[in-house]
């Protein structure tokens, strides 16, 4: 990283590696670890809270940073909520199977990375439970959120903790300490029709994503959302990253800009039939979107017939050309 050949760096991970590549003397794009809290509230559509959660918790084995880690609710949503997500394929832990589960993805070092993106039913078996073949996540009750409940923290697996508050003010602060413990600045959800209580909670929970009745591994991600799309995600000031939204090309492009004198009496030159002729070739995307083509040609700068815009961007285009992308990735 500290390579003078190096122009940027994009350091998406845990907090050493970020401060590595902040420390390396070249810039520098850091972004921080997640830990979603979920908030479902007496208002919400329960039935489609729980398929939303239990569908992005077990999407790709809840390897992304975006997944819900603790789910909060209320006691009079409590067994709707449960019966709801069993319905969905969630299967939940008794007392003593939360304890197995505690002690086998946390030890003294941290979190146990032979857990990292297995299924349910791998998860479930390694600890020494049974459960239906068709499990798609686990869900652990708790009774307290902190630094003292390793199962409070993130959980790159399908494991969700599941905490009941007496109050929403509660629920909020329970959130709140969600992410005091890791994942501050990166992501929260709430699913609610009460619009004072959604923004209650997106005005305490110290985040700069709050996803609204939608899953959170690809609404904060933008998939499922009108945010950027991207699985770099800024933690900002919370997080201690330079960036607080989701990454996109704007931030890996800088321009020169050409300032006139602001005094009126200072004549503004006149540019419209002159152009630049820049050096090439610079690559374009081959016509079937797919990166990384050895083909490139040279990129006419002198027509002003058109121009590029981040407008004109086809958002839908974009997001089946990076759920392709991931696709093939995964495949390999």
């Amino acid at each position: 990283m500290s390579s003078p050949k190096t122009n940027v760096i994009l350091a998406t991970g845990g907090t050493a590696m970020v401060r590595a590549a902040y420390s390396s003397s070249n810039p520098a794009i850091g972004v921080g670890p997640g830990n979603a809290p979920v908030f479902v509230d007496s208002s919400a559509d329960i039935a489609l809270a729980a398929n939303q959660i239990v569908t992005s918790k077990s999407f790709d084995n809840s390897v992304l940073c975006t997944s819900e880690s603790n789910l909060i609710t209320l006691t009079d949503v409590d067994k709707p909520l449960r019966k709801s997500l069993k319905n969905e394929g969630a299967y939940i832990c008794n007392n003593n199977e939360v304890v197995q589960i505690r002690n086998y993805l946390f030890h003294p070092n941290g979190f146990n990375v032979e857990a990292l993106g297995r299924d349910a039913v791998w998860i479930a078996r390694e600890c020494g439970i049974r459960v239906p073949k068709k499990t798609r996540i686990l869900v652990t009750p708790i009774n307290s959120i902190g630094i003292e409940e390793p199962l409070a923290r993130e959980k790159l697996c399908p494991v969700l903790s599941f905490y009941v508050a007496n109050s929403p003010k509660q629920a909020i602060a329970q959130s709140r300490a969600t992410l005091r413990a890791t994942g501050a600045g990166h992501s929260a959800v709430i699913h609610s029709q009460n619009e004072r209580m959604i923004l209650d909670f997106a005005s305490r929970v110290e985040c700069y994503r709050v996803v609204v009745n939608a899953s959170c591994s690809l609404g904060a991600s933008g998939f499922n959302t009108n945010l950027a799309p991207s699985f770099t995600i800024g933690t900002g000031f919370y997080g201690r990253s330079s960036l607080g939204e989701n990454l996109g090309p704007q931030h890996l492009i800088h321009w020169t800009q050409i300032a006139y004198n602001s005094d009126p009496s200072v004549a503004f030159g006149k540019f419209n039939e002159l152009s630049l002729s820049l050096d090439g070739p610079l690559p374009r995307s081959p016509s079937d979107g797919v990166p990384g083509s050895p083909k490139s040609r040279r990129v006419d700068t002198t027509s002003t017939s058109t121009s590029f815009s981040i407008d004109n961007v086809n958002r839908e285009e974009l997001r089946k050309l990076i759920a392709e992308e991931l696709k093939n990735v995964l495949k390999k």
